[in-house]
């Protein structure tokens, strides 16, 4: 278990900012990461394209599920 925390740790340090994103999503369903504590750090620590990065995030999220949505 510590050695894939780890590894989680080590991709969420990742460049790939939408890939990143996407697993501390998943990661904080699993109960693996606390995503608002994260969250916090990361925006602190990261350049302000990941500002824009999250809020793209979200926009992309946000369309899927209206199109899901739609289609019931």
């Amino acid at each position: 278990m510590a050695q894939d925390l780890k590894a989680l740790s080590i991709l969420l340090n990742s460049k790939a900012v939408p890939f990143v994103i996407d697993l501390a999503v998943m990661a904080s369903r699993r109960e693996y990461l606390n995503l608002d504590k994260w969250l916090q750090t990361a925006l602190k620590e990261r350049d302000a394209r990941f500002y824009g990065d999250c809020v793209e995030f979200l926009r992309v999220y946000l369309l899927s599920l209206s199109a899901i949505f739609y289609f019931l």
